[in-house]
């Protein structure tokens, strides 16, 4: 029981410690917040430099991590053998059945017993 109140009693003391770090940073921070103003090309420039200079750098990271995650992704389907994503005819879309064109669906329709008068009252356009 006394090792619980000593923990206890680290803790509480610990948690006060920070909130009071923070408080008096945070009083810091306010309190020469109005010297900025004074100075404020010299705060213009700072900003700048760490936010348009950087923007190279920024762009160059995500475009090799996109490669990355592409290449991940390119090996995960090429090992689970869903090769037909990859390599998907240029014409699927066009075929009958799809539904991936305005009228292309009509195969799909027709066997859910569907017709084109039906789809016309319900989303008021015609299909084709």
């Amino acid at each position: 029981m006394t090792a619980l109140l000593g923990e206890l009693g680290l803790s509480a003391r610990y948690f006060v410690e920070r909130v009071g770090a923070i408080t008096r940073f945070l009083l810091l921070l306010v309190g020469l917040t109005p010297a900025a103003f004074v100075r404020f090309r010299l705060v213009v420039d700072q900003v700048y430099n760490a936010g348009a200079l950087s923007l190279v750098i920024i762009m160059t990271s995500g475009l090799f991590v996109g490669m990355v995650l592409g290449l991940q992704g390119y090996d995960l389907l090429q090992r689970f053998g869903n090769r037909g994503v990859l390599h998907r005819k240029r014409d699927a879309p066009l075929e009958r059945g799809h539904g991936f064109l305005r009228g292309g669906g009509q195969g799909r329709r027709q066997q859910r017993g569907e017709t084109e008068e039906g789809f016309q009252s319900l989303h008021g356009h015609p299909l084709d």
